[in-house]
C-alpha cells in the first residue's frame, strides 16, 4: 500500500513502537508502520469482545439464578401445601380414633354397670 504522505524521519527522539500487524519494531512518530504501512494503533476490539463475553456470562448466571430461585419458591410452596394436606388427614384420623376409643370406653362402662355385683 503506497501513500503520498511523507513519513517522519526516524530519530532517537521518536518513541520505539511495535506494529500490531507485522511485529516490526521501529522508531517513528507517524501513525503508520514504516514496514507494512498499516496503522500502529491497536484496535480496542479485543477488550470490547472480552467485556461483552463477561457481561453476557454474568447476565446468563443472573438469569439462571433467578430461574432457580423461582423454581425453589414453587417447590417450597408445593411442599408446604402437601404438608398441610397430610397434617389435616392426620388430625382427622386422630379425632376419629379418639371418638372410637371414647365410644368403646362408654360401652365397657355400660357393660360393667349392667353386670350384677358379687356380694
Amino acid at each position: 500500500m503506497a501513500t503520498d504522505l511523507p513519513q517522519p524521519v526516524a530519530t532517537a527522539d521518536h518513541p520505539q513502537r511495535v506494529c500490531p500487524h507485522c511485529a516490526t519494531v521501529s522508531r517513528t512518530a507517524g501513525a503508520l508502520c514504516p514496514h507494512c504501512r498499516r496503522s500502529l494503533h491497536r484496535r480496542p476490539g479485543t477488550a470490547a469482545i472480552v467485556l461483552s463475553v463477561v457481561l453476557s456470562a454474568l447476565a446468563t448466571i443472573g438469569a439462571v439464578t433467578a430461574l432457580l430461585a423461582a423454581t425453589a419458591d414453587d417447590v417450597d410452596r408445593e411442599i408446604s401445601s402437601e404438608i398441610d394436606v397430610v397434617q389435616r388427614d392426620i388430625e382427622r384420623e386422630v379425632a376419629r380414633a379418639q371418638r372410637e376409643i371414647e365410644a368403646e370406653v362408654a360401652r365397657l362402662r355400660n357393660e360393667l354397670a349392667a353386670r350384677p355385683t358379687i356380694p
